[in-house]
């Protein structure tokens, strides 16, 4: 024999599947009646949706504070355009050029560096090398260090190089602009 053979009839066999699709539930008036329970597949759909509502959930909950950091981080900067903005049109100027300069200049070569370390000290990590992931973080606090005095004096005497810089540019232009002071 390949499987077990059923001794009940065929007869019994139908009102079994029937009893076990049907259930009897409670209605809001308060009569019973019947209803066909989910297939197995529609069972297994359900049972998945929960999955990922629950998986959601809890994503959520880690991401949800990084979220509102990086959101408060972007609206600082929007609420000192819209400060800058109320003073004129020159200070507006200033403060983009000035944020768009410590961007690009600081910024973006500092998270840079950075990112990298990230990588680095996951892999040692998960390497469970301890001591990698010690020096990588020495590593990069004294890289960051020297990379941060160079921009941070940059940053200092910009004011002057600004200057020395559009002035020059203005002197070398100014016979092919039109002054325009009415």
């Amino acid at each position: 024999m390949i499987g077990r053979q059923e001794t009940t009839p065929p007869l019994e066999r139908m009102k079994k599947m029937i009893l076990c699709q049907n259930r009897l539930v409670q209605g809001s008036d308060g009569r019973r009646s019947t209803t066909v329970l989910p297939e197995e597949n529609e069972r297994k759909v359900v049972g998945k949706w929960k999955e990922f509502v629950g998986e959601m959930k809890k994503v959520g909950s880690i991401a949800t504070p990084m979220v509102v950091v990086t959101v408060s981080q972007y609206l600082l900067q929007v609420v000192s355009m819209s400060m800058a903005g109320h003073l004129g049109e020159i200070s507006l100027s200033s403060a983009a050029i000035a944020t768009s300069f410590t961007n690009v200049t600081g910024f973006s070569l500092l998270f840079g560096m950075a990112g990298a370390l990230e990588t680095l000290c996951g892999q040692a990590y998960g390497a469970e090398q301890y001591k990698k992931l010690g020096i990588y973080t020495y590593a990069a606090i004294v890289s960051l260090l020297l990379v941060c005095v160079p921009v941070s004096v940059l940053w200092i005497f910009l004011d002057k190089l600004l200057l020395v810089l559009f002035t020059s540019i203005g002197k070398k232009l100014s016979p092919w602009t039109i002054n325009r002071q009415s």
